[in-house]
């Protein structure tokens, strides 16, 4: 019963964060579409309070911060000028990759490969995806001007929600369309990072895929062999 909360846990997280991917476009062409980013982002959170299978502390501490990022936002929304955004992106930039590393804790510590272990992998690329969506909106928060964009006004920030989602996964993937440029050094320092664990992070989890397959059915031909009887042996 418990693996099964986990798998859902973990499934709910996976849907919050392709809900989030799918949808985040369309509300920049809406008039609500700022509280509803907010409220997108507190459901990705609260999903993945879930799908952390943390300790009681952990998750204590966990829920504190998942409620200050969201406070923090909704309070950016309302008052901008009292809340930086740099502030709720740095906590969720922490908690976003404190749910990276629980998830590959999990996928590690597996002894078999089942749809619990396949959803938590796909989960933890999008969550990388996230990460650095983050962090590449912190980054221009801090240092404005630290992207470039083809066809816009140099100087200004437009690294905030979809467009930042969409350059962390076209780097993610190595696709670099060109019509976003990275310009600072700790920009490009991030667009390589990202590049890099992204090409390791498929290799790496194609390999343990395949060696939990390859242990599992060892261990299923040899127990198979076990039971079954040896005629040679009856005579």
């Amino acid at each position: 019963m418990q693996k099964k909360n986990r798998f859902f846990s973990v499934f709910y997280y996976l849907f919050a964060m392709l809900l989030m991917i799918v949808v985040s476009p369309f509300l920049e062409l809406s008039r609500c579409g700022s509280p509803l980013e907010a409220m997108l982002i507190t459901l990705v959170f609260l999903s993945a309070l879930l799908a952390i299978g943390a300790g009681r502390k952990t998750l204590i501490s966990f829920a504190l911060l998942v409620s200050l990022v969201v406070a923090g936002k909704w309070i950016h929304y309302f008052k901008p000028d009292l809340m930086n955004p740099a502030f709720y992106q740095t906590i969720g930039i922490c908690l976003i990759g404190y749910t990276a590393f629980r998830l590959l804790h999990f996928i590690s510590r597996s002894p078999r490969v089942d749809s619990e272990v396949l959803c938590a992998g796909v989960a933890t690329y999008l969550t990388l995806g996230l990460l650095w969506a983050l962090a590449y909106a912190l980054v221009d928060q801090i240092v404005p001007g630290s992207f470039t964009y083809m066809g816009k006004p140099v100087g200004e920030n437009y690294m905030v929600g979809f467009t930042a989602l969409y350059f962390s996964f076209a780097t993610l993937c190595t696709v670099g369309y060109g019509d976003i440029m990275p310009v600072s050094g700790v920009a490009r320092m991030l667009a390589i990072l990202e590049a890099a664990g992204g090409v390791f992070y498929v290799a790496i989890l194609m390999s343990r895929l395949v060696s939990l397959h390859s242990t599992e059915s060892l261990r299923r031909s040899m127990k198979d062999s076990e039971d079954t009887p040896d005629p040679e042996r009856r005579t």
